[in-house]
């Protein structure tokens, strides 16, 4: 294991034969945590339904990409903005289109290193429609500077049966500050709160994952629903230990396979060198 580009992944996800993959430390994964590193593999890799011993849900790949989509729009988002200051001259009658043809050429420059970034966005376009703004690079009217009406609603057993909370936040609120509000209004530990976005039809809601992620960065617009949860931590204790026994049933199936092969391959050397030495004796 030596990858060392993103191209390269790229590159194997025509790969429609592919559909499980082991990838341990490589270099290009080597500044990111383990859960962003599985994130970004299984959105780049539509193919793909096991990684590294570890089965992909349905609910695991909509939040992959979901989560991938917001991260190369917020990139494409911040270099347009970047563009724009350098090339903003009150002067210049061309203001307007100069901006306009930077912010094609950026965004052709991210599509580029991201293919499967127009696909996604279109694939979940009802659940991400301010990032899209975004994206199709609307900066003079930034949907992150607008305020958002939205519901909060608690689905924790202590406050489920609470009136949900209506508001209108601003779209650059973070995720941190929004947990410590939904905290007061709905008496929930911040530390064991979960909170996720939820467009209308969408069966999928979105984790807000990132305490210092803005509202934006999700595509959370005007009239999205935020979903409160409480961890339960016998729940997750038990979840992790069914994972971890999983994981080494199929680490241990994987061994058993490879060790056959061996054996397989030892016998057949053994019947080759007797060949051989046959042969020579006569």
């Amino acid at each position: 294991n030596d990858i060392k580009a993103w191209t390269d992944i790229d590159a194997i996800a025509s790969f429609s034969s592919l559909t499980a993959l082991r990838f341990r430390n490589n270099p290009i994964t080597s500044v990111i945590g383990g859960g962003e590193a599985r994130s970004t593999l299984i959105a780049r890799l539509p193919n793909i339904t096991e990684l590294n011993s570890s089965g992909i849900t349905e609910k695991e790949r909509v939040e992959s990409e979901r989560r991938y989509v917001a991260s190369v729009a917020r990139e494409l988002l911040t270099l347009s903005q970047g563009e724009g200051k350098e090339t903003n001259h009150p002067q210049s009658s061309q203001n307007e289109d100069d901006t306009d043809k930077h912010s094609e050429k950026i965004r052709q420059k991210i599509v580029s290193l991201h293919p499967r970034f127009d696909e996604l966005m279109n694939k979940h376009k009802d659940s991400m429609l301010s990032i899209q703004s975004s994206a199709n690079g609307n900066t003079r009217n930034n949907i992150a500077n607008d305020a958002i009406n939205v519901t909060v609603r608690s689905m924790a057993a202590s406050s489920c049966a609470m009136e949900p909370m209506r508001k209108r936040l601003p779209g650059t609120l973070k995720v941190g500050r929004l947990k410590i509000l939904c905290s007061r209004a709905f008496g929930i530990d911040v530390d064991l709160m979960t909170l996720h976005f939820k467009a209308e039809n969408d069966p999928f809601p979105t984790e807000l994952d990132d305490e210092e992620n803005p509202l934006y960065y999700y595509g959370v617009h005007d009239g999205a629903e935020i979903l409160i949860n409480e961890i339960d931590l016998e729940e997750r204790r038990k979840d992790q230990e069914r994972e971890n026994k999983e994981y080494d049933r199929r680490v241990k199936e994987q061994e058993r396979t490879a060790s056959m092969m061996q054996d397989v391959k030892k016998m057949q050397e053994m019947k080759a060198n007797a060949a051989i030495t046959g042969a020579q004796n006569k």
